[in-house]
């Protein structure tokens, strides 16, 4: 068999990761060319298919930035309020729009930040050191993969009210799972939704690589911290999310080993980089009534199994490929160990999941134990590469 070359690898690499850019700039842009050159003279698009509430929001805040307003307020009420809010993104998009007007700069973001996305997502997959197929089957299955959706599929709602065969509507408790109406949760719809969300997965992108890369060496820790106080400011719900995940990476970094204090010390600088935007949040949330409505209203997580069904095959995906990986690995027991823990955890709260209505699925209590299990997990399926 012909063995490709390092240089060739990575060139072969590169095309591959420019292609599929390509690509789905393509595909991502059709949706809006069609809406646009399909409205009739009578009418006019908006420029979004998709949670259109949403838009508005950010299409009001980019009006302001295109009038120069750099500390913004909520225009969705006549409330008396500071104009406090700072949001990054959306005022540099609105500059943007100042050129283009609103809804062409939201799909020119939207489209370049995918395009930079998919890049970014290849660095970060090198860094795992797998064959060339197996980064190219990574990349394409993380921008398309989704869950058991498209079985029971239809517009609005989430309750499943299509005929469907009870093998499926039982077991999903009749309501469709999260890869039909949450586009926030997977790539392919996010690129086809929203730029903020492409922003904020180029963010968390780059803020991995930059934990991984201060394993050795401070180089990459302020980008990495900046880009976490970007994140902070724009789309806030991530950095907790980042940060349940370092405490994972730490616990299994503690495994092997390689949790040196000064590998330590650079991460928590990384995660220091949140702090800034997250004082001037609350000095917001302090000043500013309509603020503190909107943060005092409750928003509930969809029903587990309604989660668990919309990432199922790239779950089982991930339980196939960690359990090949133990065939050949002398630490067969440990692995194989932890991944009955995890696989345990998601069985508890599968069963667990019909008496979740409405409001909180798990107690602070239920929550923590979860979490521990899962560390527990994780502890024991632990690798000496830190990428994986």
């Amino acid at each position: 068999m012909l063995e490709l070359t390092p240089d060739k690898q990575r060139r072969g690499l590169l095309n591959f990761t420019g292609l599929i850019a390509a690509a789905t700039a393509i595909v991502i842009a059709l949706p809006a060319l069609l809406a646009y050159f399909g409205t009739s003279r009578s009418s006019e698009y908006l420029g979004f298919q998709y949670n259109t509430d949403d838009h508005m929001v950010y299409a009001a805040w980019m009006r302001q930035a295109m009038d120069g307003r750099f500390l913004m307020d909520n225009r969705f009420t006549t409330d008396p309020q500071p104009g406090l809010t700072v949001n990054l993104y959306f005022f540099a998009i609105g500059l943007l729009a100042k050129v283009t007007g609103i809804p062409l700069a939201a799909h020119i973001a939207r489209v370049l930040l995918s395009v930079l996305f998919i890049g970014l997502l290849s660095r970060l997959i090198r860094r795992v050191e797998v064959p060339i197929y197996t980064h190219k089957l990574a990349l394409s299955l993380a921008i398309i993969g989704g869950g058991f959706g498209f079985l029971v599929w239809h517009n609005f709602g989430q309750a499943i009210i299509l005929s469907t065969p009870s093998m499926l509507a039982s077991p999903m408790l009749g309501r469709l799972p999260t890869d039909v109406w949450q586009p926030e949760g997977f790539v392919l719809p996010s690129m086809l939704t929203n730029s903020l969300f492409m922003a904020s997965l180029c963010l968390i992108s780059f803020i991995l690589v930059g934990l991984l890369d201060s394993q050795g060496s401070w180089k990459p820790v302020l980008p990495a911290a900046g880009a976490m106080g970007v994140l902070m400011n724009i789309h806030s719900y991530d950095v907790l999310m980042i940060a349940f995940t370092m405490v994972g990476f730490l616990t299994m970094a503690l495994a092997r080993g390689q949790a040196t204090l000064p590998w330590i010390a650079r991460a928590a600088a990384i995660g220091a980089g949140a702090i800034p935007s997250a004082l001037w949040f609350l000095h917001v949330l302090r000043e500013d009534p309509v603020f503190q409505a909107r943060a005092a209203t409750e928003t509930y997580s969809p029903n587990f199994r309604q989660v668990l069904f919309g990432y199922l095959p790239m779950v089982l995906l991930a339980f196939l490929a960690m359990g090949l990986r133990t065939k050949t690995n002398p630490e067969r027991t440990r692995h194989l160990a932890g991944l009955g823990v995890i696989a345990a955890v998601f069985l508890a709260l599968f069963a667990l999941a019909p008496s979740h209505q409405e409001g909180y699925f798990l107690s602070y209590g239920g929550w923590a134990l979860a979490f521990v299990a899962a560390l527990a997990g994780l502890y024991l399926i632990s690798d000496n590469r830190p990428a994986w």
